[in-house]
């Protein structure tokens, strides 16, 4: 059975990232058209989303380049392993096979994918590797919500990263003593590294409020052909540091994992 609370709080952030767009400067992102992403679906995607009605868990699975495995889990590099992204390795650094890999339907005419985020944290930051055919600061942009264990709206809080490195950070909702609603938003500058013209990585401290670690969704936008927006992927992932550890190490300026520590986790090993 699909918990009501876990879809709300999906709901609370998809409706976050929607007023980010719409109160943007920039261009404002328009829906999808009806069957944007459905070729490229697997049945257990479909499944997923069928389970909340087709309407609020829309972040259900990764849209992955016609491949059912996929990360469950954003790894936590071991603390030992610090050195190897701190204080400025993380710039010259690829994550490697170390991240969850997030990657969107393959174009048609290179069986490449048109954009892809690597994902990892550590106890203090969450790194990302953005790979794209032609970004667009204006346009391209990663929508991410962070949900504690229970779902709620008030558990949830959304990030909106634009690819020239504004973040703007969406709190839960609150109550005042009037019974008025309100969300605290937060715009701030990420650290971000041009590593060539089709890709640059993120470092985004700090992390969520402990209580919002629990599961993560990711939605990638870039431009199409013409300029309109559409979604590249979808993709929930769990957070839970420190259950989903990994070691790595930097070997040719790229991490490579060692093993994965799973005990207590729901992540699983990862391949390139």
């Amino acid at each position: 059975m699909v918990d009501p609370w876990r879809c709300r709080g999906l709901a609370f952030v998809a409706m976050c990232l929607a007023a980010v767009a719409s109160s943007c400067s920039r261009p404002t992102l328009a829906p999808d058209a009806p069957g944007d992403s459905a070729s490229s679906e697997t049945g257990s995607t479909r499944a997923a989303r069928a389970a909340c009605d087709g309407s609020d868990c829309t972040a259900a699975a990764v849209v992955a380049a016609g491949k059912d495995a996929r990360p469950t889990a954003i790894p936590i590099l071991d603390a030992a392993e610090l050195g190897a992204l701190e204080p400025d390795g993380w710039r010259s650094t690829g994550l490697g096979d170390c991240a969850a890999v997030l990657e969107g339907q393959a174009d048609a005419a290179t069986a490449a994918p048109t954009a892809s985020v690597r994902v990892l944290a550590t106890a203090s930051a969450i790194y990302l590797e953005v790979h794209d055919d032609a970004f667009s600061t204006a346009i391209d942009g990663l929508r991410m919500g962070f949900c504690g264990g229970d779902g709620k709206p008030t558990s949830c809080e959304a990030w909106s990263l634009s690819m020239d490195g504004w973040l703007l950070v969406t709190g839960p909702p609150r109550q005042s003593a009037t019974g008025e609603w309100t969300e605290k938003k937060l715009s701030r500058r990420a650290d971000v590294s041009l590593v060539s013209p089709t890709v640059r990585r993120f470092r985004l401290k700090p992390l969520p409020s402990s209580s919002h670690q629990g599961e993560a969704s990711f939605t990638y936008r870039k431009a199409a052909d013409g300029g309109s927006p559409r979604t590249v992927f979808e993709a929930m992932l769990d957070f839970q540091p420190p259950a989903t550890a990994v070691h790595c190490l930097a070997d040719a300026g790229a991490l490579r994992r060692l093993h994965v520590g799973l005990e207590g986790g729901s992540g699983e090993a990862l391949s390139p």
